[in-house]
């Protein structure tokens, strides 16, 4: 029993790359994505604290799509995060590229919400590997679980 409560150290000094891509990049791309709100705010006069602008005018529906990119983004930020550092402690470079690929899928899909018509989130081929990213990193998240485990 005490050893499955022994530290876990990183393979390798690459898990560094983890902490800079997947926690550093990704926190900052969420914040920039976050800024994007904040300045279609102040273009669409939607005030704090509401979340979504009311209505079906053009002026609403372009600031809910900006807003909808970054929102969506915080929706699985806490997952990349989570498995980035279970999955990084074995495979840090494979799981440093997810992040990169990540954060630029994540720009693309935004920017295709972001011009009022939803259904160009995926416009980029950029933006379909907001999806792979984030599976590569679970993967990766699992292996690491099933080797501590003696399962692999």
């Amino acid at each position: 029993l005490l050893a499955m409560c022994a530290p876990v150290r990183p393979s390798t000094t690459a898990y560094g790359l983890v902490a800079l891509v997947n926690v550093i990049g990704a926190s900052f791309a969420v914040v920039a994505l976050g800024m994007k709100v904040g300045k279609a705010r102040k273009e669409h006069g939607v005030e704090l604290p509401a979340m979504y602008a009311t209505g079906k005018d053009a002026k609403s529906v372009k600031f809910n799509c900006v807003q909808r990119g970054h929102q969506q983004a915080l929706e699985t930020f806490q997952m990349l995060l989570a498995a980035s550092l279970v999955g990084g402690l074995r495979y840090p470079v494979s799981v440093a590229l997810f992040g990169l690929v990540w954060i630029k899928a994540r720009f693309a899909w935004a920017a295709g919400y972001a011009s009022g018509d939803p259904s160009l989130r995926y416009s980029s081929k950029w933006a379909f590997l907001v999806w792979t990213a984030l599976v590569g990193a679970f993967c990766a998240c699992g292996a690491v679980a099933l080797e501590m485990l003696g399962v692999m």
